[in-house]
């Protein structure tokens, strides 16, 4: 399965390790077909390393190294298809470009309807629900 995942299941994952964000971020590298552009990872690093985050640095190297290592790193163009907050558009253009099967993200609501989508918006739960009936 194609997967997009938005920065802030990255920042859950990290901060409750062993929860569910944590055990989707382990499936997805593990079992799935993670797609990055430049731009994701770059905000991914950039989020991750805050300061007032607290992360611990090499968690965070080790984290971005296992992205690195097994996402499929792709350069998307500008989709004619808007998210509500332009901060998320770069998870729209990038699920776009690799037709997705699945864009997880914990912010639903600042996407676009699945009517509109050739690919579905879920939660970190939906996603869970989804590869279970799979």
């Amino acid at each position: 399965m194609k997967v997009v995942v938005d920065t802030n299941v990255i920042v859950s994952a990290m901060l409750t390790k062993g929860g569910l964000c944590h055990r989707l971020v382990k499936q997805v590298l593990e079992h799935e077909h993670w797609h990055i552009s430049p731009e994701v990872f770059d905000e991914y690093k950039e989020v991750l390393t805050r300061s007032e985050m607290g992360f611990a640095t090499q968690d965070v190297l080790d984290l971005l190294d296992q992205i690195l290592m097994c996402a499929l790193q792709v350069q998307p163009q500008s989709a004619s298809i808007k998210t509500t907050d332009s901060d998320d558009q770069m998870f729209l253009d990038l699920a776009l470009a690799v037709m997705a099967d699945v864009l997880v993200t914990g912010n639903k609501k600042d996407f676009p309807s699945r009517a509109s989508l050739p690919f579905q918006i879920l939660s970190p739960a939906e996603y869970f629900q989804k590869i279970q009936k799979v």
